[in-house]
């Protein structure tokens, strides 16, 4: 099944230009402490032995940011120089993740459904709104400024961490459900300043009538066929876990998050270097906070990760073609293959 995974990712990746991440690109950044990252997911390895694999998945929670995590995970199997036969079981090892967290359509072709009819079923019992044009206006100004908002505290590459697009789920009758959900928006251990946020996420559930939804792996790639504002049927929002429907406070909260998303991009981007580094060095394993320490594992960097990117300039292994990219990422994220960036 790796194989149809690499294969999702690639179509993700697409045409996608990779020298626009900011403020730093991952392929300059990981390659950096590859073996050290390696290092960490083997111990993880060997800890999950003694701890339910079903409960371990559900620390990640997030379908989308593990499918990131994994392909990040096999870009470091090479460029770290891993052996092929660590490589396969390590990279089966966080797809057999994967496979509990997402319902259908693992790899995430066209959809990222984590959710079972059951579950749906008990949503769509709850209260919901009628839709409006204000109202679809309003939501989408809504998730445009929390997504910026997600992309400073954790940079353009670990998005999928603070925003997973869900569904979509046929609900019958030209009707689907998608679920958009905002979480970890006040990370105080990354940015002591979030501690007074008004929230620490919220969940837009649109139902939408004549639209049809489609994501690809990464699951902010989204796609929509129709008008998702003229056909917004009804609406349900839900502010860290409570009901808030009032076109006024959605208002203030997308005022909010505006204002606060230019603020965060400008702290991050002022960031020197090496202080650029270890901030992002520590935003990838607080990441993985809750798997980390439900395995038993200090979630901090350890000082082998923090020497390994001190005073170095970014890494400049990779170096894919301007066009024509696909052959290329396929060779890099199929562990089997004997590719490796240089």
């Amino acid at each position: 099944m790796l194989t149809k995974f690499v294969e999702s990712y690639v179509q993700a990746i697409g045409d996608m230009d990779m020298t626009t991440f900011e403020p730093l690109s991952l392929f300059g950044f990981h390659p950096m402490f590859d073996k050290e990252w390696i290092a960490r997911i083997e111990k993880c390895m060997e800890y999950s032995k003694h701890v339910s694999m079903d409960d371990l998945a559900k620390k990640i929670k997030n379908a989308s940011h593990l499918r990131a995590q994994l392909c990040f995970i096999l870009m470091d199997l090479k460029t770290a120089g891993i052996a092929p036969e660590k490589r396969k079981k390590i990279a089966e090892w966080v797809y057999s993740l994967l496979e509990k967290l997402a319902k259908k359509d693992v790899n995430g072709f066209k959809s990222n459904i984590k959710h079972t009819h059951s579950e749906i079923e008990k949503i769509m019992k709850k209260k919901f709104e009628k839709g409006s044009i204000e109202a679809g206006k309003l939501l989408g100004r809504l998730y445009t400024s929390a997504y910026h908002l997600v992309n400073g505290l954790y940079t353009d590459f670990y998005t999928d961490w603070g925003i997973e697009n869900i569904g979509p789920y046929d609900l019958g009758d030209g009707r689907i459900l998608v679920i958009k959900k905002f979480a970890n928006l006040n990370p105080k251990l990354l940015w002591a300043h979030t501690k007074d946020f008004p929230c620490s996420g919220f969940t837009i559930y649109s139902v939408y009538k004549d639209v049809k939804f489609s994501c690809d792996a990464i699951s902010v790639h989204t796609q929509y066929e129709g008008d998702p504002i003229k056909g917004l049927e009804s609406f349900r929002v839900e502010i860290d876990g409570k009901e808030t429907h009032q076109l006024g406070v959605l208002k203030v909260l997308n005022e909010f998050f505006e204002k606060k998303s230019a603020e965060q991009w400008d702290l991050i981007t002022s960031l020197d270097h090496e202080e650029l580094k270890k901030k992002t060095l520590l935003m990838r394993c607080f990441i993985f906070k809750d798997f980390f320490e439900h395995l038993g594992i200090h979630w901090i960097p350890n000082k082998e990760m923090f020497d390994a990117i001190k005073d170095k300039p970014w890494s400049t292994i990779y170096n894919p073609p301007k066009k024509d990219q696909n052959e290329y990422w396929r060779n890099v994220l199929d562990p089997k293959e004997e590719f490796y960036p240089s």
